[in-house]
């Protein structure tokens, strides 16, 4: 496609969305991601979407549309879920599901599962939608904090996100000073990083611990199955109700049948899936499922 012909928008000005384009994007955006946004949220799309048609030399938004359909590499509709996905995250996020891990389920586990052929206790952890990696790498710190010998144990710990940009900024691993300042004290970030120029490089026996990987959580993943822990919290609430409940009941399937769910605080699943049962720990809510 070439994309040079076209007229490059200002930088100092946003070009406005229509009314019509908005809905198009909005749908857009529902179809291939399962993100549900407010079309009547012009700002919003204009902010997010017009470094878009500047990067592309394109007009309009309709022309981005247009474009990212007929664009058989897929990268141009990434770049657009990855314009308007929500990534807000930060580095032990609610002490909650925190302790939760580390004083409920890490425990648990230790003690229920046994180990495989190779002698090690298994231990698999999925952060289902980890945008820039804050939750996944807080999970592997309290393994190393919880387990005095990580070599006994087969630990797959699994960051995923529908966001490309974001997972490229997940395995790099290098977080501004203002990103460690949000849920890390002095006494992990000394521990867990090295500082790097004005911002901190989380330290390889953590990186290490953690892959990551590129996931639409309202597609079938073949091979996610028997997980032992799933966090999947403050995604669901950008999904429409059927969406929802489609993914909860397939994180259900997911499960081993004890493991934990994790979901966001405001996301209750009494009215989504049937299958799980709610419990407390402390002030966390979690659910696991009905047998």
């Amino acid at each position: 496609m070439d994309f040079g012909r076209k007229q490059k928008t200002s930088r100092l000005q946003l070009r406005e969305i229509s009314p019509d384009e908005a809905r198009r994007v909005c749908r857009f955006v529902l179809q291939i991601a399962g993100i549900s946004l407010n079309s009547s949220k012009n700002r919003f799309l204009e902010t997010r979407l017009n470094p878009l048609l500047e990067k592309y030399g394109i007009p309009d938004y309709w022309s981005l549309l247009t474009e990212a359909k007929a664009d058989a590499s897929g990268v141009m509709a990434q770049d657009i879920i990855d314009a308007v996905a929500t990534n807000e995250t930060r580095f032990f996020r609610d002490a909650g599901p925190f302790e939760l891990f580390q004083y409920k389920i890490i425990p648990y586990l230790t003690a229920n599962r046994l180990p495989d052929s190779t002698g090690k206790i298994p231990i698999r952890i999925w952060s289902a939608a980890c945008s820039t990696g804050q939750e996944v790498y807080s999970l592997a710190m309290c393994l190393k904090e919880s387990l005095s010998n990580l070599r006994n144990y087969k630990i797959t710990l699994l960051g995923s996100d529908i966001s490309q940009r974001a997972l490229d900024r997940a395995k790099e691993g290098v977080y501004s000073k203002f990103e460690t300042a949000r849920g890390l004290d002095e006494a992990r970030l000394k521990k867990f990083f090295t500082p790097e120029g004005n911002a901190y490089r989380i330290r390889a026996e953590i990186r290490e611990m953690v892959s990551f990987k590129s996931v639409n959580l309202l597609e079938p993943v073949n091979g996610f199955k028997e997980w032992d822990l799933i966090l999947c919290r403050n995604v669901a609430i950008y999904f429409r109700q059927d969406h929802r409940k489609w993914l909860f009941n397939q994180l259900a399937n997911a499960l081993e049948p004890d493991g934990f769910l994790v979901a966001g605080a405001s996301e209750s699943l009494a009215a989504m899936c049937s299958r799980f049962i709610p419990k407390m720990f402390s002030s966390c809510t979690y659910y696991q499922r009905r047998f």
